[in-house]
């Protein structure tokens, strides 16, 4: 926050750096105690308009998106209190809350793995379409970070094709 004294400070080294480089003596552009007061004034207003701007932004992604998704990076690490304004960046909650959008949750991952594991070939197709439709599965999975490597791929294959040969 500004005060006079700091903004008079500042007003006579900029006239003194000034005076320095030009060789001739300026005068403070603010010289008077109720300048001085008033252009505090106004920079701490813009200041408190860009905190409240933050701290509203970040509010309203985290109804949008939940705080769940943002408390890491607006709550300190014991999750009970909050940070300071300057203690996060509008970017980290927006990356959170893209991160959030981006990743469905572990229940949703485990079902989808489990999916591709489970996967029931449809005969009536070529075994071809079959693996097409397979491998879609598994690259939906892999996209979260989940490996499905070819192993599991053959293992889900060949428990497909013995199921066919003892059930027609």
């Amino acid at each position: 926050m500004f005060d006079a004294a700091s903004v008079l400070k500042q007003s006579a080294k900029e006239a003194a750096a000034l005076a320095k480089q030009t060789g001739v003596d300026k005068k403070a552009q603010i010289a008077t105690r109720a300048d001085a007061q008033d252009k505090a004034d106004r920079r701490n207003y813009a200041i408190q308009a860009a905190i409240r701007a933050k701290e509203g932004a970040a509010e309203a992604i985290t109804n949008k998106v939940g705080s769940d998704i943002t408390d890491s990076v607006l709550r300190n690490a014991d999750g009970n209190d909050n940070k300071s304004v300057d203690e996060y960046t509008l970017y980290e909650v927006l990356q959170a809350a893209i991160q959030g959008a981006i990743h469905p949750t572990m229940t949703e991952i485990l079902s989808q793995k489990a999916a591709v594991i489970n996967h029931k070939f449809d005969f009536r197709k070529t075994v071809a379409t079959n693996m097409e439709i397979l491998r879609a599965k598994v690259n939906r999975v892999t996209s979260y970070g989940i490996t499905h490597g070819e192993t599991e791929i053959t293992l889900t294959l060949l428990a497909n094709i013995d199921y066919a040969t003892h059930h027609d």
